[in-house]
């Protein structure tokens, strides 16, 4: 998708945005980006239909496969989208530690975000061991998946609270290691 085109994306979104309540934050590049890469298979034509119907139908903003219901095309799922930023991802490690500004314009924001939530780009690419490829890519769609739901629900940037019950435990825990390994 092109620059242009994703200007128009978001630019009509915003419109509605103002028109509807509970609209996601299309100020925040991470929404922004989930946004795009969800509506990239719709022209911008079926966008403005899809907006018009949203004005006339919907009370509250809509979400990403109310929005493409709309003009009837099928949500990608989340695990869809967590598998391409995971295969992104594993194809840009292969470009090297030199190659991190040309990995990020490849692998795109959503990707990038995730990679990052992962480690920095170093970590990644020294650190990662070959030889556990499954397990690998299995951590990263877990991660993938939940950094696109908390995309979705606009609490990407919230950082979660902890239950002081847990804090206690994990305290206990390691208090309990540490005089194990002292002993």
């Amino acid at each position: 998708m092109n620059e242009m085109a994703i200007k128009a994306i978001i630019g009509s979104l915003r419109k509605l945005a103002i028109l509807l309540p509970f609209a996601p934050d299309f100020s925040k590049q991470d929404v922004c980006e989930a946004w795009c890469e969800n509506l990239a298979d719709l022209e911008l034509a079926e966008i403005g239909i899809a907006c018009k119907k949203a004005i006339a139908t919907c009370k509250t903003f809509p979400a990403i496969c109310e929005f493409r219901a709309m003009v009837g095309k099928k949500e990608a799922t989340d695990d869809d989208i967590a598998s391409e930023c995971v295969e992104k991802i594993w194809e840009c490690l292969r470009m090297g530690f030199e190659a991190q500004i040309q990995a990020h314009a490849e692998m795109g924001e959503l990707a990038w975000a995730i990679a990052m939530k992962c480690g920095s780009w170093y970590d990644l690419c020294y650190n990662t061991n070959m030889d556990s490829v499954d397990f690998i890519k299995k951590s990263w769609k877990t991660t993938a998946l939940n950094h696109i739901r908390r995309v979705k629900s606009g609490t990407v940037d919230q950082v979660p609270q902890l239950e002081p019950e847990f804090i206690s435990a994990l305290c206990a825990a390691r208090n309990n290691n540490q005089k194990k390994i002292g002993a």
